[in-house]
């Protein structure tokens, strides 16, 4: 009886072992678990937050999210989402004057009284100038303000352009930049305003990227718009169809954002005006920001050649022409002059 007690009492500890080697390896396979989902979450997150996105559908315009630089006269830093989406302090009342800041060498007034916000880059000197101004109307990309671009637009007014643009971030139907456009030419009539007599409305061309590029041609039907530019834009043809406008189409052969064939040269074809267009080599969708220099000079001559009628800058753009010959640049397409 004693031997069967303490075979009991053995089998009884055995068991108590077992079970508790088993739960602790339960609770051991369970934190394993919880730990793999927390890193998937993770890994959901950083593409989430890092990996382009591209949405075609045809019964709505396309959006995309990609990794955000900040501008800068040197290479930017990367940023994430969790940083592009914090906003700045913001004063408690508009100014009742005008702000004015000195960014990249060049004079830069911003207007805080309207919303969205509109940022003018000045050319040097403008304002111990008696000379009136071509203007260009910039749109943005998606999600991203004007400061995105900021290197960019102060290169183009350094070129003695009046560079505006506004903070508007979903910009594709073109109803933003006209306002910009309307914005800076009552700014330019405005006695108290520092643009008043420096703003050439009959010289006014559109520029932008992405659904900016978008939004430049869909606002091109406006009869105040002598020419568009569209960096990596993403028109649909039934869009591109409408504009008969002179329209510079820039692409690169890494954006995997917007397609240049799928996008750009299909609006290329739709446009029924005089047309070119180029794919940068190895520009990804954000090149114009981290490298504007290769987009620069022929927006220059674009618009010289649209804006003051220049014979010899359009002789850049047709087929035989500098363009067509600048091995930077691939799969050139001109038409319509």
């Amino acid at each position: 009886m004693i031997r069967f007690r303490k075979t009991i009492s053995i089998l009884c500890v055995l068991a108590m072992v077992f079970s508790y080697a088993a739960c602790g390896k339960k609770k051991t396979e369970q934190v394993v678990v919880e730990n793999n989902q927390q890193d998937y979450q993770n890994e959901q997150n950083i593409i989430i937050n890092n990996d382009p996105v591209v949405t075609d559908n045809a019964d709505s315009y396309q959006t995309e999210a990609y990794v955000q630089t900040q501008p800068a006269a040197t290479q930017a830093p990367v940023q994430t989402q969790a940083s592009q989406t914090e906003a700045p302090a913001q004063p408690t009342e508009a100014p009742t004057q005008p702000l004015i800041e000195h960014s990249f060498s060049v004079q830069t007034i911003i207007y805080d009284e309207v919303t969205p916000r509109q940022t003018v880059y000045c050319p040097p000197n403008m304002s111990t100038s008696n000379s009136t101004y071509p203007v260009l109307v910039w749109a943005n990309g998606t999600m991203v303000t004007a400061d995105f671009y900021a290197s960019l637009l102060t290169d183009l007014s350094n070129m003695g352009y009046i560079v505006i643009a506004s903070d508007e971030n979903m910009s594709a139907d073109g109803t933003a930049q006209l306002y910009s456009l309307d914005f800076v030419i009552n700014e330019g009539n405005n006695p108290d305003s520092p643009l008043y007599g420096k703003i050439d409305a009959n010289r006014v061309a559109l520029i932008g990227h992405s659904q900016g590029g978008r939004s430049s041609v869909n606002a091109s039907t406006d009869s105040r718009v002598k020419c568009v530019i569209s960096i990596a834009g993403s028109n649909f043809d039934y869009e591109a169809e409408l504009d008969t406008k002179p329209t510079l189409f820039f692409g690169g052969t890494k954006d995997w954002i917007v397609s240049p064939e799928q996008w750009l040269v299909t609006a290329f074809d739709a446009v029924r005006g005089p047309a070119v267009y180029g794919c940068l080599n190895g520009a990804t969708h954000t090149t114009c920001t981290s490298d504007p220099s290769q987009y620069t000079y022929y927006i220059d001559k674009w618009c010289d050649a649209w804006l003051n009628g220049n014979e010899q800058s359009k002789g850049i753009f047709r087929n035989g022409g500098e363009m067509s010959n600048d091995g930077r640049w691939t799969d050139f397409r001109s038409k319509g002059f």
